[in-house]
């Protein structure tokens, strides 16, 4: 039967898992934004990467480099 006080148990049950299901939410957020955060570093240093290779092929004389004036 439903009575005030297994009413107020339940009530205290609730309030229970509504606190770890904010905790868990707030955990959750945290590894979100720690997760971004790696993210946008690991296309930096992808990025970086990249610079690196460019600047490595502009070093390397090409073919066409040879000179524009005539002899």
């Amino acid at each position: 039967m439903i009575n005030k006080n297994s009413i107020n148990d339940r009530i205290v049950v609730l309030n229970d898992d509504i606190t770890k299901v904010e905790d868990t939410l707030k955990s959750l957020e945290r590894q979100r934004i720690e997760a971004v955060g790696l993210l946008n570093a690991l296309k930096g240093a992808k990025q970086q990467c990249q610079s690196f290779l460019k600047e490595i092929n502009n070093d390397e004389p090409d073919a066409s480099d040879s000179g524009d004036v005539d002899k």
